[in-house]
């Protein structure tokens, strides 16, 4: 009687072995990406709350235009810095930063600088007459209490359209 005809039953431990290194790696390569994932969708939320943050500063100072630029955007002094907040029943801002948003927050800043137009009434960077009804807003949102370049930047120009 020939044992070797009867193929034997069952799994070697080599074959167990092989298999569970393929599960493991399989695995291993899931977990890694779906860490990863997880990691873009954490930055991608951020930046996209930053620039919902820079748009809503944005709107804010229209707001302030049109409430008055007497009132609210002459007196904010050329350069300086100036942070945007809701103080629970309007847009207010201050010179030191006050986080906003979720999570840690963010810090919205804004600086307000003068314009200069040339003999056409066009924008130009220097060498022109100021323009006292319009200012160019420049905005940036950063993580509350970093010390990095901000996440989102954006500039806007603001005129004096209804004189007040």
């Amino acid at each position: 009687m020939n044992t070797d005809a009867h193929p034997p039953k069952g799994f070697s431990i080599v074959e167990i072995l092989v298999a569970a290194a393929i599960i493991a790696g399989v695995g291993i390569g899931i977990s890694s990406a779906w860490q990863g994932l997880m990691r873009l969708t954490r930055t991608s939320a951020g930046l996209t709350q930053a620039a919902v943050l820079s748009e809503e500063t944005g709107e804010a100072l229209e707001l302030f235009r049109d409430q008055g630029w007497k009132d609210y955007v002459a007196p904010l002094a050329d350069g300086g810095t100036y942070y945007l907040y809701w103080n629970g029943s309007a847009y207010a801002t201050s010179t030191t930063p006050v986080p906003t948003g979720s999570g840690d927050g963010y810090d919205v800043g804004f600086t307000l600088s003068s314009v200069e137009r040339d003999t056409n009434g066009n924008v130009v960077g220097s060498g022109g007459t100021t323009d006292p009804d319009t200012v160019l807003a420049t905005i940036s949102v950063a993580y509350a209490n970093a010390t990095s370049t901000p996440i989102s930047s954006s500039q806007l120009l603001i005129h004096d359209v209804f004189s007040n």
